[in-house]
């Protein structure tokens, strides 16, 4: 046990006491400025890891959960069920004379061919590619290049088309989308026959 002198009465006393035994000086124990440092360095980086962390699941973990879910909606078996016939016969929409006729009757959407996309209008790495419509309202559309719609082979130079659609009530309406290279409406709608 170590002795030091006390401040008031310099008698030594031991370190230990909270107070001199002769004269009574209370002594205040004194909190290191190095321990209260390291303290809060701890703290904060504690604090940034978490901060952190919460960004990579808000930004990250979050949207691609939400948007596996939205993918299931759009799993099943689509019946066509309407186009535009006069759109495309009267060639206003300019697809090298695609016809009606040449569209699928039935769309078959599951976790092979569609691709999860959140980030932007790329080409789906499968057949189809959901993404985001509208942030603000969180609405998805569906997309597909026209090759995936039609039951042609020659469609060299607009197989890359973009064709957009909106889920309402197990009803694939086609929108109006503002990716580079998307057909306009010619209101082609499929609806879901089999999940």
């Amino acid at each position: 046990m170590a002795l030091i002198k006390c401040r008031e009465c310099g008698k030594e006393i031991s370190t230990n006491a909270n107070s001199c035994p002769y004269c009574g000086y209370v002594y205040k124990k004194e909190t290191s400025t190095k321990k209260i440092v390291i303290v809060t360095l701890i703290t904060l980086a504690v604090l940034f890891i978490l901060g952190l962390s919460s960004i990579y699941l808000i930004d990250s973990l979050i949207p691609n959960i939400k948007s596996k879910n939205v993918m299931k909606k759009y799993y099943g078996t689509w019946e066509l069920v309407n186009i535009d016939s006069e759109k495309l016969e009267d060639n206003t929409i300019n697809w090298n004379f695609i016809v009606a006729d040449d569209f699928k009757k039935e769309l078959i959407i599951n976790v092979e061919n569609l691709e999860n996309q959140v980030t932007g209008f790329n080409d789906p790495k499968g057949e189809y590619a959901i993404t985001y419509f509208d942030r603000k309202k969180d609405d998805y559309i569906l997309f597909a290049n026209i090759s995936q719609m039609v039951n042609r082979d020659d469609l060299r130079g607009i197989d890359s088309k973009k064709v957009c659609f909106k889920l309402n009530n197990d009803t694939l309406y086609q929108i109006e989308c503002t990716m580079d290279e998307a057909i306009p409406n010619a209101n082609i709608q499929y609806k879901l026959k089999s999940k």
